[in-house]
């Protein structure tokens, strides 16, 4: 998403392809919780255990960069109407527009 913008923005990207993070190990290091969610039924359950912790956890949840480019080109084609969007992704995720 960001090359994506980047390259809408200024015509170019520069330094957007991500190597693998390694947030496993990190979050290890720092004695955090952690969780994937493997699909959308897994999601809300996943982050109210999170959530009830009380402390600091990490929540892996893969997402479709396609889906967010859809959702932006939606957004840009409501914006003149005022009207905002509520983009439905594979699997029942629901996600808010965050454009404006």
């Amino acid at each position: 998403m960001i090359e994506v913008n980047e390259k809408r923005q200024f015509g170019r990207a520069f330094a957007t392809e991500f190597r693998q993070s390694r947030l496993r190990q990190a979050r290890a290091a720092f004695g955090i919780a952690g969780y994937a969610v493997e699909s959308a039924k897994d999601l809300l359950p996943t982050l109210r255990h999170a959530l009830d912790l009380g402390g600091p956890a990490l929540v892996a949840v893969p997402w479709d960069h396609g889906a967010n480019e859809a959702a932006r080109r939606r957004d840009e084609l409501r914006a003149s109407t005022g009207g905002g969007s509520l983009v439905r992704l594979p699997g029942g995720v629901a996600c808010a527009s965050l454009w404006t």
